[in-house]
């Protein structure tokens, strides 16, 4: 299953891509979808779309002719063309797309403008930035007793930063990487997170992704849950000292 980031070559050959692009180094499950027709790049022999990651780091795609070439593909005006982790790790990419005609023995290339795409802070990198940061303190504590009225007491003060610790402890202990951790900084960018796993799960994807929104936002502090089972997903949502309790039981188990 592709989620699909979507491209138009306008007037004077624009290339424009629609503004919410994903993150870094979480992108195998997203395609870019450029738009042809009604251009003047359309009915080209073949085709190719050049990312520039950095500079002097350039990749080049396959060469594009129709439907049944492969990762990067044409279809009814529309080229496909997949991102991988590695095109997004540096946050920033340029894409552009080349037409190349041929006539005879001559070749002519036209190509569109640039567009540079920004994908947010990966959230596997926010995990571990969170993990480093805060999983060492409950280290000392060595109850579930113990760790759980601590972290009642922060919540019951809205100090998000001890809530943060009481996730990542727990999930710092569920070492078997089925469980992924994602600290937006506010509601809307969560609301996009949980949009974002959900348009991107596979067919045979089994993983949890737990989503926690800052105490700031709310009167306490929230957990997402987002359980995808062989492609199915089903989302749910947690407060107050039920988001630790909830977190906490997984450790004892």
């Amino acid at each position: 299953m592709h989620r699909y980031i979507e491209g138009n070559i306008g007037e004077n050959r624009a290339l424009t891509f629609a503004a919410c692009c994903g993150y870094t180094g979480e992108n195998d499950a997203n395609c870019l979808k450029i738009r042809l027709e009604n251009t003047d790049m359309q009915g080209a022999g073949r085709y190719f779309v050049t990312f520039e990651i950095s500079p002097g780091n350039t990749v080049v795609s396959n060469e594009i002719t129709n439907e049944n070439c492969r990762p990067a593909f044409i279809s009814e005006g529309y080229i496909y063309c997949p991102l991988t982790a590695s095109l997004t790790q540096s946050g920033n990419l340029a894409v552009q797309v080349t037409a190349v005609y041929t006539q005879g023995e001559e070749e002519r290339e036209v190509k569109s403008g640039v567009a540079r795409l920004s994908f947010g802070e990966s959230l596997g990198q926010a995990f571990t930035v969170m993990s480093e940061e805060y999983s060492g303190v409950f280290s000392a504590l060595d109850s579930i007793e113990a760790r759980l009225d601590i972290a009642e007491e922060a919540l019951l003060n809205t100090d998000y930063d001890l809530v943060a610790a009481a996730v990542c402890a727990s999930l710092v202990s569920k070492r078997d990487g089925s469980t992924r951790l994602y600290c937006p900084a506010s509601a809307d960018e969560a609301a996009g997170l949980i949009n974002h796993i959900i348009e991107s799960v596979e067919p045979d994807e089994n993983i949890t992704h737990l989503v926690v929104t800052p105490a700031a936002e709310f009167t306490r502090a929230c957990l997402y849950i987002v359980r995808v089972n062989s492609g199915s997903c089903t989302v749910s949502v947690h407060s107050g000292a039920e988001l630790i309790r909830l977190l906490l039981s997984e450790v004892s188990e």
